[in-house]
């Protein structure tokens, strides 16, 4: 069964805390980075049921991040893991794309805390 077109679930994550600028991404690596997530979101939707895909992508599509909209689904174990996987793959494909410098930077801006709403 084919998924539709995902939605670029990244989107937020750059307007959050402006991650071209801050890591300085080059446009290589901000061109393989949406390749590495636009493919994420289609794994991720071949895992969801048609209920939770029209969630997923209608929340994202309104530029909520992509692990909030995922944690509010309702997912039963096994999509958890599959989930879990396809996102730690997802984060060491774009580790692969980072410099170290940059790496260090992400690893800083986890480890802040986040604001409240």
């Amino acid at each position: 069964m084919a998924a539709p077109n995902p939605p670029n679930p990244s989107g937020k994550l750059e307007q959050q805390i402006n991650i071209d600028a801050v890591l300085k991404l080059t446009d290589a690596q901000k061109q393989k980075i949406r390749k590495i997530t636009t493919e994420r979101g289609k794994q991720i939707l071949t895992v969801l049921t048609p209920s939770q895909r029209d969630r997923f992508t209608t929340a994202v599509k309104k530029g909520q991040p992509a692990v909030p909209v995922l944690q509010s689904l309702d997912l039963n174990l096994d999509r958890k893991k599959k989930i879990f996987n396809i996102l730690k793959a997802n984060g060491d494909e774009i580790k692969a794309v980072l410099t170290p410098e940059q790496i260090k930077k992400v690893q800083e801006l986890q480890r802040k805390p986040k604001p409240k709403p």
